[in-house]
Order: structure tokens, then C-alpha cells, then sequence
């Protein structure tokens, strides 16, 4: 098939504070590290969408929402976003 798999293995994978992520954003560019059979071609960034635009709920593969209470900045949608074996297409990469 031709596609990518997006995959955040642990925590430290995770992506924090980005702006509107949190409650608002539909798509996302993501830099991730391209691993082909074992050779790494280091990061690379994709158009990612991590929403439905008709429901706004996250799709199968992508955990995201809100980082919460924020010292002195609670107005702002500050949030994270993980993913498990999220399959994008090869037009994702940019």
C-alpha cells in the first residue's frame, strides 16, 4: 500500500502546546522521523488530519486534546496529540 504509519512510541514522542490543537484543529503538520527497513531519513514533515470536520471528533489512531490548566494562560488552546499506527497517505508528506 502506499502510505506512511505515524506512530508515537512513548511520551517523549509526543507533541505539547501547539496552538488551537487542544479543541480546535482538524489537520496538523506533524514532523515525524521516516524509518524505511531500518535506515532513518530523520524528520519529515506531513499534513496530518487528526479530526473529523463533520463531528470534530478525533479519528481511530489519534489521541489529542487540551494540556489544561495553563499558569497565566488559561484562554489559550494549548494541546497535545499522539498517534498509534496512524495510516496517512503517500500525498501526505509535504
Amino acid at each position: 500500500m502506499d502510505e506512511f504509519i505515524i506512530h508515537t512510541p512513548t511520551i517523549k514522542a509526543a507533541k505539547f502546546w501547539p496552538g488551537s490543537l487542544g479543541r480546535h484543529a482538524t489537520h496538523a503538520v506533524v514532523f515525524a522521523r521516516m524509518i524505511v527497513k531500518n535506515k532513518d531519513f530523520g524528520p519529515l514533515p506531513f499534513m496530518v488530519p487528526i479530526r473529523s470536520r463533520v463531528d470534530h471528533k478525533a479519528y481511530n489512531g489519534v489521541k489529542v486534546g487540551d494540556i489544561g490548566t495553563k499558569l497565566g494562560y488559561n484562554t489559550v488552546d494549548n494541546g497535545y496529540l499522539e498517534f498509534n499506527q496512524y495510516r496517512v497517505p503517500r500525498g501526505a508528506l509535504l
